[in-house]
């Protein structure tokens, strides 16, 4: 007879999505510190797929990145009503005060500058995925999009 630990915790899954190399590196070192899954890619090209293939709860995106940058990836998140309660956090080397005055961000649940991670991307990560009611192994159990 095996006995559940209640107070186990399986582990968020949290996907980085960075072109820079050193900084997603930072990133994924930070979570993985804070005792997240980590997956990583260097583009936004492929986000809903790695979503739905690694059962993601979370997304840390830069907002600064050729191709699909971070905030148009967060508008074709939010558009995705199977994704409605994923958490998404931007990123940017840009200050505070600057990402505070760009309404194209206000749909994220969470914007840092890169300077503040360290301190602070867990603690928000960890906040932010006690409030959401996403759960992707409920939504993507088929295996395919319906």
């Amino acid at each position: 007879m095996s006995v559940t630990n209640p107070k186990m915790v399986i582990p968020e899954r949290v996907l980085v999505i960075d072109d820079s190399d050193i900084a997603r590196a930072a990133i994924v070192g930070i979570l993985t510190d804070g005792n997240f899954v980590v997956f990583e890619q260097p583009s936004a090209i492929g986000a809903t797929r790695a979503i739905r293939e690694h059962a993601i709860r979370a997304v840390v995106v830069d907002i600064s990145m050729p191709g699909l940058s971070g905030d148009k990836l967060l508008g074709v998140l939010r558009k995705n009503q199977r994704l409605d309660g994923l958490v998404i956090v931007i990123v940017s080397a840009r200050s505070s005060s600057e990402l505070a005055t760009m309404n194209e961000l206000r749909d994220a649940d969470a914007v840092m500058p890169k300077a503040d991670l360290a301190t602070d991307l867990v603690r928000t990560l960890t906040r932010l995925l006690r409030g959401s009611r996403f759960r992707p192994s409920e939504i993507f159990a088929t295996g395919g999009d319906r």
